[in-house]
């Protein structure tokens, strides 16, 4: 009988303004791709402790979490992304954040094939490979939710 693989906790910060979405952005071997920057959460680490530390470690930013804006999950014989390891199941929780100290440190922390983080206009979001790939539907039902 094949062994399940243990499920990872990720968590991911959505920090938008002035029309803009910052983006880790990633290389490898289908070309360039972007997403939401956070990570996995660590043995005896809150939620919120997590998403603090990812932010800092990949963006080199202090940020103040928020609520929970939705959550996904991902399943690697389910995803077309390609860069995922067999077996890979994870579960992503995205959290509006705010940025709190912008003072220039450096990003300690890299994914390996990440190449660093740059604010994305909202409107170039369907133009660009972005995980999850319906992020921009999402921001947009979020916006109509606030609205509504």
């Amino acid at each position: 009988m094949k062994m399940p693989s243990p499920i990872r906790l990720s968590v991911r910060a959505m920090l938008i303004r002035d029309g803009h979405i910052l983006l880790n952005e990633h290389s490898g071997k289908d070309g360039y791709w972007y997403m939401t920057p956070g990570g996995g959460v660590e043995h005896n680490e809150t939620l919120a402790e997590a998403l603090v530390r990812e932010i800092e470690e990949e963006c080199g930013l202090t940020i103040e979490p928020g609520r929970l804006l939705f959550e996904r999950e991902v399943i690697q014989d389910r995803e077309p992304h390609s860069q995922l390891d067999p077996g890979f199941h994870q579960v992503e929780l995205f959290y509006a954040a705010r940025i709190v100290d912008e003072t220039k440190k450096v990003a300690l922390n890299l994914d390996e094939d990440q190449l660093g983080h740059r604010w994305v206009c909202l409107e170039d979001l369907p133009g660009l490979t972005v995980y999850p790939r319906d992020l921009d539907r999402r921001l947009q039902k979020l916006e109509t939710l606030s609205l509504g």
